[in-house]
């Protein structure tokens, strides 16, 4: 019997028949306008910003809301929409006039937003649930419950897909229905799902997630943290373990994927990884790697050009977008998103807490601070007996001995020099993070 290598078959009429020819939506903070421009969200500088790649002009640039986490763009093409994660609202901008034309308050921690027909769908993470919002008056039109931690979404006919932050989940949504269909539950290590890339072809779903050893105990560093792809059968919400692709077999040694993107053309997986800076490009045929391309700090989304001859890649906390050539698979610029400089201090402390790279912060580059409290949130695990705080609800210690202690106990790392301006930076911005959560802000 033939193997097809891609192809999922099923003797069987599937449980959930899928929308082949229908287009597909995905969350994120980055996108491509009709005119090629970029449209990208800048949470530490509170705007969105459009701009052009060749020579990266700042055509211009709108303050929104708190933290603008994610955008998505209405059928018109002029209307977009800015999920504010800070303040718990969404933005609704005229990109024609540069203008915010309304506020919606949605609930506290929105992560994402897409259109559908003339609803928002925005994913909440205080009372976890998918929100249905019309889109020219903000009125509610459903709330839909959902496990915990709702993150990136993908909307694909009338279905919508749900990664979940914390647990590794997938919930698939009938929007025309506003009903959960069914939630798969990838295993109880599982953590750290973003995104959602998927291949219309085959009716499969990739998804960049780690596997946080938490119940091993005496686990080495290098252990604590495994990045995988892991691949989903939509047509039957069914895990393939045979498919997962275990990144440092396929790349090498890598932190935090994040984002990702199917190259249909030309049969690729596009990986960015947070907490190591970098962009793996896979081979689907194989399942390794052809490309390892660095990037800016904490990558947090990758688009392809609509001409396939650009990767664009948002680098969240650099504020800049990283733009290499597709069919070479090289590097071509760094442009900035913002003019506006965030506190330099934040900035260092910021990549510190992304970076599993750094000697001094893991020593074989699997585990940064990120990975237990991505956006400065618990992983809800427990380590060494201990459940993760929430920094934005606790109280940061600045005793850098303390701190050095963890860093080589947790991660593995050589720790900072306590008298250096990298020690202050970290602090500062663990700091900043109780600061952030606070009514006032």
């Amino acid at each position: 019997m033939a193997v097809c290598v891609g192809f999922v078959a099923s003797a069987q009429a599937p449980t959930y028949p899928l929308p082949i020819g229908s287009p597909v939506q995905v969350s994120g903070s980055l996108l491509e306008l009709a005119s090629q421009r970029l449209l990208v969200a800048n949470p530490d500088s509170d705007t969105i910003s459009i701009v052009a790649p060749s020579g990266g002009a700042i055509d211009s640039e709108i303050s929104v809301g708190d933290q603008p986490y994610s955008v998505a763009l209405a059928t018109d093409g002029v209307q977009a929409v800015v999920v504010n994660r800070g303040d718990g609202t969404l933005s609704l901008v005229d990109l024609l006039e540069s203008t915010v034309t309304a506020t919606y308050t949605v609930g506290e921690m929105p992560y994402a937003a897409l259109i559908y027909g003339n609803s928002i769908v925005v994913t909440v993470q205080s009372e976890p649930s998918v929100i249905l919002l019309d889109l020219s008056t903000g009125e509610q039109q459903a709330q839909i419950a959902v496990p915990d931690t709702p993150a990136a979404m993908a909307i694909w006919g009338r279905y919508l897909y749900v990664t979940h932050q914390g647990a590794g989940q997938l919930t698939l949504i009938d929007l025309d229905a506003a009903e959960v269909l069914t939630t798969l539950n990838m295993g109880p290590d599982v953590a750290h799902s973003t995104s959602i890339a998927i291949d219309r072809r085959n009716g499969l779903a990739y998804l960049p997630q780690t596997l946080p050893n938490a119940r091993m105990v005496d686990a080495a560093s290098e252990a604590r943290m495994l990045p995988v792809i892991n691949v989903v059968d939509l047509s039957e919400m069914r895990l393939l373990p045979q498919r997962q692709i275990f990144l440092p077999a396929a790349d090498r040694m890598v932190n935090l994927p994040a984002a990702a993107l199917i190259d249909r053309g030309r049969n690729l997986l596009y990986v960015t990884q947070a907490g190591s800076a970098a962009l793996t490009i896979l081979d689907l045929d194989t399942g390794y790697a052809v490309a390892h391309l660095d990037t800016g700090t904490a990558p947090a989304d990758v688009i392809l050009s609509r001409n396939a001859l650009s990767i664009y890649v948002h680098d969240r906390i650099d504020q800049t977008i990283t733009e290499f050539d597709a069919v070479y698979r090289s590097y071509v610029d760094t442009m900035h998103s913002s003019v506006y400089v965030p506190d330099p201090l934040l900035q260092i402390g910021a990549s510190l807490f992304y970076d599993a790279d750094d000697a001094r912060m893991s020593a074989y580059g699997s585990v940064a601070c990120a990975n237990c409290h991505l956006d400065g949130q618990s992983d809800g695990r427990t380590w060494d007996g201990t459940v993760t705080p929430d920094l934005r609800a606790a109280n940061p210690s600045d005793d850098l001995d303390w701190l050095n202690v963890h860093i080589r106990q947790m991660q593995g790392g050589a720790g900072l020099d306590p008298a250096s301006v990298d020690a202050a930076a970290l602090v500062a911005y663990l700091q900043s993070l109780t600061i952030l959560s606070s009514p006032e802000h």
